[in-house]
């Protein structure tokens, strides 16, 4: 006979027994669902097939069916098997992180106020010429709503952590703006870049990788949540406008409510383009289908090629000292010089004899080998073929392409130009896009120069502005209207005295207001403008390395002229303040002045070439003559050792 106590035992054994498999079965399932992708790495060539079950921010798996369904997290749903966090830290989301080295520097964004006629490059990798976002008072927040159209995630703006106070941040309610994987890896390219940019201004954030993917919709806006208590939609007793629920589409989702990704591990080149497209642009701006492709491109190659990356996405950049600057020799191989020429410095036969994806060995016949060391390979083979005047240029990232527009004209703001030779971070010369800064700022006692906030001005100068736009204006005509420059001094006088007045408050003590503009810098000085260089009013510049041309359109291709002559663009083209900062027609600096070198020198050397030809016939002529003379006085002389053999017969 048991006892009672043993009894009691066993049902309790029983019990913990039950909620033991209870808990293992719901285990197991959330790990099926978790592991549908089995494997991080299939180990084939094949592309892994991505049929996923969705998970939303807080790692619940979503029922398309429910009436209040959240949209899809791609931290939580590719994060089951792809290291999320390592991936942050790649070159495209790491900007503000500051877990690598800076680079070479590259496009900024461009903080834009027509009204206070500013154009900042801004970035937080400190970039020479770049201000960070946080030093103008732009915020996270605004950041992202900024930005974000042509970022596949601005982290760690929207990423948990400690934020500043911003009045004006909703992240409680809009959610996270995380890394969008199919911004990217979409193959079919399903994935509409544009509504992305929609649903960012709609501050739908956390919705915004579903609703771009085409997988659901939502019909409420969380910038339409009541401003006084946003926080309030998400009691459930709050009966006022509820967080947009997601309308799935059930014809996406199997028996088994997962979703198939067309997944592409290195992206098409459709998609790269987003972010990553620029164009001519202007009342000379060439026809479009005049222009080439890429060579590389027509050639059936795409962008991932060259740029290549890990699941780290430290993405190869391709320029010459990027090996030598991350200490990763492989690099140097996917470089111009190092893809076609190949590089001694790599332990792999195969890369070191260079030729990957079937590069040709360029021989360069006639050209001396200085050539190699001062010029980059994009200086002959890469952008536009350079012309008199440099022209105005859009990006993607600057310009919203890619994201219909009926107010973008081509004299939209910043103004940007290309093609500009000048020497690169690495001594060598290259091609470039340029923009000159202009903004209101400080001059500090150091010298240092710090921009005032648009914003800010325009709290202090308000209606004083006007006259600057009614300027900016006319420069933007076709043909500016000749005008004495002395006549819109006063304008910017008064700006600057109203930002000493109502802004010096908040100011470092000693500083001065100044205006950066036409690549001067500008302050008040006794009721007079007084005007001077400075490193504040420099041009910012980034490489352009695309599109290149076929080595028969390369610089050089026709002879030394074409960057030897003193009219050759290479070394006097004219890079002018462009439309709307100045007279477009005045030009502020001529080529060999970004390459570093004396005018004197410059033209010198540009004449030598100009005489070449002259000179070859001369030297021609004197070889000529010399040889006649050797010729004569040779057979003089054998005449004369032939007349003493016979005499001595």
């Amino acid at each position: 006979m048991r006892s009672p106590r043993l009894g009691e035992y066993l049902a309790s054994l029983g019990g913990l027994l039950v909620v033991g498999l209870t808990a293992g079965l719901m285990l197991l399932h959330a790990w099926a669902g978790w592991a549908s992708p089995a494997a991080q790495d299939s180990g084939s060539r094949q592309p892994y097939k991505h049929i996923l079950t969705l998970y939303d921010a807080e790692g619940r798996i979503i029922d398309p069916t429910a009436p209040d369904a959240r949209p899809y997290s791609p931290r939580m749903t590719c994060g089951q098997c792809h290291d999320y966090d390592s991936i942050a830290k790649g070159w495209h989301f790491n900007a503000a992180a500051h877990t690598v080295s800076v680079g070479r520097p590259g496009e900024p964004w461009f903080l834009v106020d027509e009204e206070t006629g500013s154009q900042i490059p801004i970035s937080d990798r400190d970039w020479p010429g770049t201000h960070t976002p946080e030093s103008l008072g732009l915020t996270p927040w605004e950041f992202a709503l900024k930005f974000g159209r042509h970022n596949p995630a601005p982290a760690p703006y929207g990423e948990p952590g400690d934020q500043p106070d911003d009045p004006k941040a909703r992240w409680e309610v809009s959610g996270r703006l995380e890394i969008d994987c199919m911004m990217c890896h979409s193959a079919d390219t399903r994935y509409d870049p544009a509504e992305r940019a929609r649903q960012l201004q709609r501050q739908n954030f956390q919705w915004i990788p579903t609703v771009a993917m085409g997988l659901g919709r939502v019909r409420t806006d969380v910038r339409d949540l009541e401003e006084e208590d946003p926080l309030a939609a998400l009691d459930p007793a709050y009966e006022g406008p509820q967080l947009p629920p997601v309308e799935y589409n059930r014809n996406k989702f199997d028996a088994q409510g997962r979703v198939f990704f067309d997944v592409r591990s290195r992206p098409l080149t459709e998609s790269c383009y987003h972010c990553h497209s620029s164009r001519q642009v202007g009342p000379d701006a060439p026809v479009r289908w005049h222009l080439e492709q890429d060579v590389h491109l027509a050639a059936g190659m795409s962008c991932t090629d060259c740029h290549r990356n890990s699941i780290d996405h430290k993405i190869v950049r391709g320029h010459e000292t990027e090996a030598i600057e991350t200490a990763d020799p492989a690099r140097g191989t996917l470089s111009c010089a190092g893809c076609h020429l190949g590089d001694d410095q790599v332990d792999h036969p195969a890369m070191a004899l260079g030729g990957r994806g079937g590069a040709p060995h360029p021989l360069h016949r006639g050209i001396p080998p200085i050539h190699f060391e001062i010029l980059s390979c994009t200086a002959c083979h890469s952008g536009p073929w350079p012309e008199q005047h440099t022209h105005p240029v859009q990006t993607s990232m600057a310009h919203g392409l890619g994201i219909s527009s009926t107010d973008r004209t081509w004299q939209t703001p910043p103004e940007i130009v290309a093609p500009v030779m000048a020497k690169g971070h690495d001594g060598k010369i290259a091609p470039h896009r340029m923009a000159w800064p202009s903004f209101w700022g400080w001059l500090l006692p150091d010298g240092e120069v710090r921009p005032i906030a648009p914003d800010q001005v325009k709290g202090a100068a308000g209606p004083l502005l006007s006259a600057l736009a009614s300027r900016a204006d006319g420069d933007q005509a076709d043909e500016p209207p000749a005008r004495d420059p002395s006549a819109d001094d006063q304008p910017i006088i008064d700006v600057l005295e109203a930002i000493s007045m109502r802004l010096s408050a908040g100011a470092a003590e000693g500083a001065v207001p100044v205006l950066i503009r036409d690549g001067y810098l500008h302050h008040a000085e006794e009721e007079r403008l007084i005007r001077k260089e400075h490193s504040a009013g420099e041009p910012y510049l980034w490489p352009l390395a695309h599109d290149v041309r076929p080595a028969a359109q390369s610089l050089g291709v026709r002879g030394c002229t074409d960057c030897h002559a003193t009219d050759a663009p290479f070394y006097f083209g004219m890079v002018s303040t462009s439309f709307g900062q100045g007279d477009p027609a005045r030009p502020i600096k001529q080529m060999y002045e970004l390459h570093t070198q004396q005018p004197v020198l410059a033209r010198a050397w540009a004449m030598a070439f100009a005489t070449r030809p002259a000179f070859q016939v001369f030297l021609f002529a004197c070889t000529l003559v010399t040889l006649l003379v050797l010729v004569r006085y040779g057979l003089s002389g054998l005449g004369t050792a032939l007349g003493a053999v016979a005499d001595r017969r």
